[in-house]
């Protein structure tokens, strides 16, 4: 009978159930004498009448209980009370591979990083005399950090091949879309068991080999191997048949990859891998790149051929030398093979990560790619003509982000400084078509009119492509952003990503609509941008890139969707994918998966990183408080929920703040007391909240506005708010909200952008950014009075923030470069040092994304590096739908 709520098991008080299958129910519960959550697992009542199966079951617990892995539920306890056996497990946040699965593929990057955490987790236990027996992606959770492994080593086989036949022929399969779990004497889930065990035979680490196949099959695939609609028919797969080749299924798998797999699930032990060591180096190696040629290190106990490898190596070096590999092949759709190949970068150059700066643009031609990347600390757009071997650097695209086409290929528009330009390859300087402070995607029309998102809250805007006033195209309803356009090939219609959450969301939808008219048309249900050519659409769902056809005059998609890659980057913050596809048959794309990780990471003047705050994850605003025992700082936990979460910097604990909606922008009371933070509800835009820490009081809604809110300090002496509005006319302006009497006023309004103000820590000055000159600068004033504004960035800057003792004021200089500046004020007229420049930081973000301690430590909100692995460039790709 399940445990109800309240009941107990010795020290441990059930809060509640996680699950149950054919080895016991699992429960939510709290620890009293620590107060800690932990999992408790109540085992079957046959462990209660056997003793010699207890006996055996204490004996392979004490043993698990050793399995001290990052990778590795541990298990922390075991107990009897009332009759009933009990396991006291860590309570693990997170979804199991299982439910995750349900939702498709995995992006292959993801299938490397969990194959090779699960093969070390097994190579740890099974050099400790602990075999799992019961893998699957059931027993398999996903945390924010990797993935653990559950139930390790109790899911023994406990009897021979008899009994095993005889559960065999008694069981049916009730819903062919879950996996089979024997009930009886053999334990374990059919559609992973290796034929060893269903023949009865002792399951040893190449048992664990084969499961681990089954589910980086499975992970890949987006199915299982083996299956059926009995335990026969199961059990008949396993033991004779092969499963169908990856790549039929998904392709561009790997070569090295599928041979991977077909040897871990070799029907002879023998002709597996041997260790669990051996396939986390093979999965390793193919992450790092082996698999561009498709050939797998021999490392498997009988290594042949070696010669022969050395060979096939050398020949792949002299492939990456030449930049573009069979580049004999014309890029064309007229070209009648498929050709997969690598687009190198620059030398010295990385690719942004950074989803702002938007994917690759592929001209309509199909001959010229553009993309941002760095080079010896400066940012460009660069633009490589597939006929020539290098990249070029466009001349005054410094900052620049965001790429797109003119039509007839020889502009290039980007977005930089604020502002919407284009420019001539061919030369010249660029030109100012509007502005954009901080834009989401455009598209260049065959009217010579470019629509295009201004800023990540906003509606869609068109422009003529000569420059002038832009009119909004699209209303946003109940949504937060409207981003990511493409036109359609009549020059009059478009499509775009709209966001409710701002970001990569399950509820993120394409819609179509027109230059003359607001009305809107959902065409489907995807989270990042999408690309159109030749009568198809290419989109993101579930970490596939995917294609269907698309009849742009209707706007509506019909026929099979068919998986292009499944290792297609992608930033869920920005709700963007980095790729683009031609008419012309060229498709290029950055490897990779999602890019959301980021640290909050310490660093000293220098750039000298001090260590780490708590795990990975996708963080953007953080805020110290005043005391500098905590941090306040925004953590997507959910694709529909975006959160404040709480870190104690003394106990290293992690608690969430806010629960429902999406939360942004935290800033910590004087005292410590409260966090003012904007906050969606229900489709509506910011509005301002004030939440107590220490209370369990609902949010209070401070004010609201139907364009929105963004809170970006709270004065030294608690009773002012600056907030960033915004109106049609005056852009982003800075007002003021009293705290004291509940009012909104306006402090800096202006015809140009005002952003990031930040009171001074004696409440006698605002610092914040405009971009009056046109770039961005960081001003200074006096507050309250206001009046005078005082310039105190030279060449750029944004984001300033004060030093705790006020006499020092740091900024993003261009680049991301933080920058220092002296700041006195004897007798009451500002002065300013000469800026320095400290280090170059990662944001993940562009906004709050950093503080600073007393005793001049950055706490910063770091992004991954950038890379500099080349991209995937496809010639042909018409070839690949019809495959």
């Amino acid at each position: 009978m399940p445990l109800t709520s309240g009941a107990r098991l010795g020290p441990y008080e059930i809060l509640g159930q996680l699950g149950a299958g054919g080895m016991g129910e699992v429960y939510r519960a709290r620890y009293t004498r620590l107060n800690r959550e932990v999992a408790v697992k109540v085992l079957p009542a046959n462990f209660s009448t056997d003793e010699k199966l207890r006996e055996r079951f204490d004996r392979e617990a004490r043993a698990i209980s050793s399995l001290n892995h990052p990778n590795i539920c541990t298990l922390h306890d075991v107990g009897r009370e009332s009759g009933i056996d009990y396991l006291v497990l860590e309570y693990i946040e997170g979804e199991s591979l299982a439910h995750k699965l349900e939702r498709g593929p995995l992006p292959m990057q993801q299938v490397l990083s969990y194959g090779s955490q699960i093969a070390e987790a097994l190579e740890r236990a099974h050099k400790q005399g602990v075999v799992h027996r019961d893998l699957k992606p059931g027993n398999i959770m996903v945390t924010k950090t990797g993935v653990k492994l559950l139930d390790f080593g109790l899911a023994k086989p406990m009897a021979g091949a008899s009994m095993a036949a005889a559960a065999l022929g008694s069981m049916t399969m009730s819903q062919q879309q879950k996996p089979l779990t024997a009930e009886g004497t053999l334990v374990g889930t059919f559609q992973y068991m290796a034929p060893e065990q269903l023949d009865g035979r002792e399951a040893d680490a190449r048992s664990d080999i084969f499961a681990l196949g089954c589910v980086l099959y499975e992970m890949a695939a987006g199915k299982r191997p083996f299956d059926g609609r009995t335990q026969a028919s199961i059990v008949a797969a396993i033991l004779a048949k092969e499963p169908p080749p990856i790549s039929e299924l998904i392709p561009l798998t790997p070569p090295a990859f599928e041979r991977l797999v077909k040897t871990c699930i070799a029907k002879d032990p023998d002709d597996r891998w041997q260790t669990a060591h051996d396939v986390k180096l093979q999965l390793k190696w193919i992450a790092e790149g082996g698999s561009a040629a498709g050939v797998a290190a021999p490392v498997i106990a009988h290594r042949k051929h070696r010669e022969w490898t050395a060979w096939i190596a050398a020949g792949i070096c002299l492939f990456a030398v030449l930049g573009v590999s069979a580049a004999y092949w014309n890029v064309s759709s007229k070209a009648q093979r498929l050709v997969i190949s690598s687009l190198l970068l620059p030398e010295k150059a990385q690719f942004t990560l950074m989803g702002r700066n938007g994917p690759p643009a592929i001209s309509v031609d199909g001959n010229k790619v553009a993309f941002a990347a760095t080079r010896d600390n400066q940012h460009l757009i660069w633009v490589r003509e597939l006929s020539q071997k290098d990249a070029k650097p466009i001349n005054g695209t410094d900052g620049g982000y965001a790429p797109f086409w003119s039509p007839d290929g020889r502009y290039l528009a980007f977005f930089a400084n604020g502002k919407l330009k284009r420019v001539d390859i061919a030369g010249g300087a660029p030109e100012v078509i509007c502005d954009a402070d901080d834009a989401r995607g455009g598209s260049w029309g065959s009217k010579d009119v470019i629509v295009f998102a201004p800023n990540r809250f906003s509606n869609l805007f068109m422009v003529p492509a000569s420059g002038g006033k832009p009119e909004p195209v699209t209303d946003l309803g109940e949504a937060l952003s409207n981003r990511w356009p493409h036109f359609l090939p009549d020059g009059e219609h478009f499509m775009f990503v709209e966001s409710p959450t701002g970001s990569a969301s399950v509820d993120n939808k394409l819609e179509m609509a027109s230059i003359k008219d607001k009305r809107v048309k959902v065409v489907l249900e995807a989270t990042y941008n999408f690309d159109i050519a030749d009568g198809k659409i290419f989109f993101m769902r579930d970490g596939v890139l995917n294609a269907q056809s698309f009849d742009a005059s209707k706007g509506e998609v019909s026929g099979p969707v068919t998986p292009i890659a499944t290792d297609v980057q992608s930033d869920s913050l920005y709700s963007d994918a980095l790729f683009s596809v031609s008419a012309a048959g060229t498709l290029v794309y950055a490897p990779g998966s999602v890019s959301n990780l980021a640290e909050l990471a310490w660093f000293d003047h220098h750039g000298k990183s001090l260590g780490s705050l708590g795990q990975p994850n996708l963080y953007i605003e953080v805020a110290l408080s005043a005391d500098e025992s905590k941090v306040a700082a925004i953590e997507f936990t959910k694709s529909t929920s975006i959160d404040v979460w709480i870190y104690e910097l003394a106990r290293g604990v992690h608690s969430r703040f806010t629960t429902t909606g999406v939360n942004r922008y935290p800033m910590w009371a004087p005292d410590g007391s409260a966090i003012i933070y904007g906050s969606s509800k229900g489709g509506q835009k910011l509005s301002l909240y004030r939440k107590q820490v220490l209370s369990d009081s609902a949010p209070e809604l401070l004010a609201s506005d139907p364009a929105g809110l963004v809170p970006t300090d709270w004065s030294p002496d608690g009773r002012n708010v600056a907030v960033v509005t915004n109106t049609k006319d005056t852009k982003n302006d800075i007002s003021i909200f009293s705290l004291t009497d509940k009012k909104m006023t306006p402090f800096l309004n202006t015809p140009f952008n005002e952003l990031s103000a930040r009171f001074s820590p004696d409440g006698r000055w605002l610092a914040f950014a405009s971009d009056e000159s046109g770039h961005y600068e960081v001003y200074v004033t006096p507050f309250p009075a206001g009046g005078r504004k005082f310039q105190v960035s030279t060449a750029g800057g944004n984001q300033p923030l004060w030093a705790r003792d006020g006499k020092e004021l740091y900024y993003f200089a261009a680049d991301n470069m933080i920058t220092s500046v002296s700041f006195s004020a004897a007798g009451g007229e500002p002065k300013f040092g000469i800026p320095t420049t400290l280090f170059r930081a990662h944001p993940r973000n562009f906004d709050a994304v950093y503080q600073v301690s007393k005793d001049g430590r950055f706490l910063i909100s770091s992004a991954p590096d950038e890379s500099t692995a080349p991209l995937t460039l496809i010639s042909n790709w018409p070839a690949m739908l019809k495959k």
